[in-house]
């Protein structure tokens, strides 16, 4: 149903003559999204990075469905014209409600954000993949993660910081997804808990998992 509606709001936009859309944003990615909130029932969702918007309409729709739990995303427009409106353009207009966009970066917003939300049961990166930034988010975020949590991310592979954090935090990693230029990784804490399994942490998809 929502990939129907995400597919109409694509052509309607235009967006199906450049393939931006799954560019952005992996069907695959976007529905591990989708279970994730279903099975875990979140009530505060975190993510940065938006662009059209394909995974933030999976975790609302997943949210609408739950009845419960808000979706906070992170952005910060491109140097182009009509860069805002671009932003979460492709999420159905229904699925807004429980959608809260906040433009910046995590750099911006982070300091003043994660105190007001307390908490966050999921947490997604997938903004600017640098070593530096990806620590940041980490990092910052780690504090503020519900028990049991989640910690996501894309493009895992591009750098260490995923494997550096998960060391840090003294966590073990088991693999999620796996074929062509996908991985993942989910993690629990040994102190006051260790998710069962090992493995390594990699590919594009990484997730950590708190208890």
């Amino acid at each position: 149903e929502i990939d129907q509606a995400i597919k109409e709001r694509t052509v309607t936009l235009g967006y199906d003559k450049t393939g931006d859309v799954e560019t952005f944003a992996k069907s695959e990615f976007a529905q591990l999204y989708y279970v994730l909130c279903r099975a875990f029932q979140p009530q505060i969702v975190l993510e940065t990075g938006v662009a059209y918007g394909r995974s933030s309409a999976f975790i609302l729709k997943a949210l609408s469905i739950n009845g419960t739990g808000t979706l906070h995303s992170i952005d910060r427009p491109l140097p182009i014209p009509n860069a805002e409106a671009l932003i979460g353009s492709i999420i159905p207009d229904d699925l807004k409600r429980d959608w809260r966009l906040h433009l910046g970066t995590g750099y911006s917003l982070f300091p003043q954000l994660l105190p007001q939300l307390a908490k966050v049961d999921i947490f997604i990166h997938d903004s600017r993949h640098t070593y530096r930034n990806m620590k940041y988010e980490f990092s910052a975020v780690t504090p503020y993660m519900k028990r049991p949590g989640f910690v996501l991310s894309g493009e895992a592979d591009q750098n260490p910081a995923c494997h550096d954090w998960a060391t840090k935090v003294q966590t073990r990693a088991r693999r999620a997804l796996a074929g062509k230029g996908a991985g993942g990784a989910g993690v629990g804490q040994r102190a006051p808990g260790v998710w069962p399994g090992g493995g390594e942490v990699g590919g594009r998809w990484f997730g950590a998992g708190r208890r």
